[in-house]
């Protein structure tokens, strides 16, 4: 199948379908690697002729030298919580003459696998990640990346990448204890998409800090968004819980669910204690202000660029490293009852 006049040049990516193998296979074929197998380099090879696929002249320069870019691809660059992550990790960048490059996917799967097939091309010498969800696509190309990748975040035990991560469940089991602490009998919680990575382990959290035989009750938003916690906490309301507590997936959603309450004419925290996570600069911000779980995004930021560079310089080339930062509560004015916290 070749190319004609006006049909737009075929890719790494068109190339690696046509060939049944991931990008990062075909990328290794193309840069001479010893180490592919005879099988393979014959697929790849008649694939590129297949397809009329020519190697890019800027990739092909690249061998044997680094691009002095890295890149962030978070799904919403709008969450103060990635944006903190990212001054970090673009700090560590400049300090060793680096460019940082940041993609928002939206939480859409197929911007997240263009970025991985992109990365066949070595437009950049490595990547952090930031994803909620890894859809076994994603995984898949996990597996055997072109360039170096840290994932913000859990990353799957069978994806050999390094990853930093921090104790989001501790931190949402202690925030139910405060919660029932300020005197909460009827304690709810605002999570996130069901089929996320964090709703699942906040969720685990939540019900450890309230007990075996407690039947707390659950909505789940469409998003970690404002809009969506607002939504999620409204059908909650609607249901007709009223509870006099409410933990929230992250700060985002909290602020969601603060507004909500406050339309319903709600008090913040005398009718509802609020607590959410991630201790973004928002949490500060709003009135009252929130009190949230720390999960470290900008430490995670640096130590994932550190890792990075790790890699990328050849100071490691080990096992993946899973490392994880403690988490820890900071009460503000949302949840405390007893008023000593402004």
């Amino acid at each position: 199948m070749g190319t004609s006049r006006g049909t737009k040049p075929a890719t790494i990516g068109v190339v690696a379908a046509r060939a049944g193998a991931s990008v990062a296979s075909v990328s290794r074929v193309l840069n001479g690697d010893e180490r592919v197998s005879p099988e393979m380099r014959a697929r790849v090879e008649a694939a590129c002729r297949e397809t009329d696929y020519t190697p890019n002249a800027a990739a092909r320069s690249l061998r044997g030298r680094t691009t002095r870019q890295i890149s962030l691809v978070v799904e919403d660059i709008g969450n103060p919580a990635y944006v903190e992550a990212m001054r970090s990790l673009q700090d560590l960048a400049r300090e060793h003459g680096m460019r940082l490059l940041v993609e928002s996917t939206y939480g859409q799967l197929e911007e997240e696998l263009k970025v991985m097939h992109d990365l066949g091309e070595r437009y950049v010498d490595g990547v952090v990640l930031a994803s909620t969800r890894f859809a076994d696509r994603l995984t898949r190309e996990l597996r055997n990346p072109a360039v170096p990748v840290v994932v913000i975040g859990s990353a799957p035990r069978d994806v050999q990448v390094d990853s930093v991560g921090a104790d989001a469940r501790g931190g949402a089991r202690e925030a139910a204890t405060h919660l029932r602490e300020q005197g909460c009998a009827r304690i709810a919680m605002v999570n996130g998409p069901v089929d996320t990575l964090p709703a699942t382990s906040r969720l685990e959290g939540f019900r450890d800090g309230l007990g075996p035989d407690a039947d707390p009750p659950v909505v789940h938003a469409e998003a970690f968004t404002h809009a969506a916690g607002y939504a999620a906490t409204t059908r909650l309301l609607d249901s007709g819980a009223a509870p006099e507590g409410i933990l929230c997936a992250n700060d985002q959603l909290a602020i969601g669910t603060l507004n909500a309450c406050v339309d319903r004419g709600l008090r913040v925290p005398d009718d509802v204690a609020l607590v959410g996570m991630d201790n973004s600069r928002d949490a500060g911000i709003c009135r009252p202000r929130l009190t949230s779980v720390d999960l470290r995004f900008a430490d995670r930021g640096r130590l994932a660029g550190q890792m990075l560079l790790d890699r990328i310089q050849g100071r490691y080339d080990g096992a993946p490293r899973r490392q994880s930062v403690y988490t820890e509560l900071v009460v503000r004015g949302s949840s405390d009852r007893g008023g000593a916290a402004a």
